[in-house]
């Protein structure tokens, strides 16, 4: 989120599959990474020179970054908050999300400015995976639901999109329980593939 060119980093997610994209090229997964870090130092740098760069002064945005065998490339930013339910996730594990830096930006920008220079700070952690939803009934889709829900830091699940995807939350204090159950969600994701997905049963 910007005003007046301050600028302030709401969240950091970092995309991961286990083996393949979906088959729309989609990532399977993401979690939420702490403010700071070598990785994330790097890549706010380089967020906030590609803000610069596009005259992104004001309001939020989103930037991606492809990893590369020279480094991380940056796609061009994306004026908007971001269209997933990544903000929801982030207010979640944060206390506050791009929608609610946004209020602060038009409605207390003093305060803005101030706060701004302090970098978030997880409360909890979290993470997602994304599997395909089904047109209509899966055996395969529900079992796959019933092996999710039984992990320790399952939050909910959240259809969107074209092609509608299911996207699993999870969200736990300890970092190490977001994290185990995120591989596991992964593997489990990957193990069931993409077909079929719409055979009733």
């Amino acid at each position: 989120m910007s005003l007046d060119g301050v600028h302030y980093i709401c969240d950091i997610w970092e995309t991961r599959q286990t083996g393949s994209l979906q088959a729309d090229g989609r990532p399977r997964g993401a979690r939420l990474l702490a403010r700071r870090g070598v990785r994330q130092d790097r890549l706010v740098d380089l967020t906030l020179a590609g803000l610069d760069a596009a005259g992104l002064r004001n309001g939020p945005a989103c930037t991606e970054f492809e990893h590369t065998a020279h480094g991380p490339v940056q796609v061009a930013p994306s004026a908007g908050i971001c269209a997933t339910d990544e903000p929801l996730l982030t207010r979640a594990a944060i206390g506050e999300g791009q929608a609610d830096w946004t209020v602060f930006a038009y409605l207390a920008p003093e305060w803005f400015r101030l706060r701004a220079a302090r970098p978030y700070r997880q409360l909890r952690h979290a993470a997602w995976v994304a599997l395909p939803t089904p047109a209509s009934g899966s055996a395969r889709f529900r079992s796959l639901m019933r092996e999710l829900k039984a992990l320790e830091s399952y939050r909910g699940a959240v259809v969107g999109g074209a092609p509608p995807v299911t996207r699993v939350q999870f969200l736990h204090a300890d970092e190490q329980t977001v994290e185990r159950d995120y591989v596991a969600a992964l593997s489990s994701v990957e193990g069931y593939g993409e077909e079929p997905w719409t055979s009733a049963g």
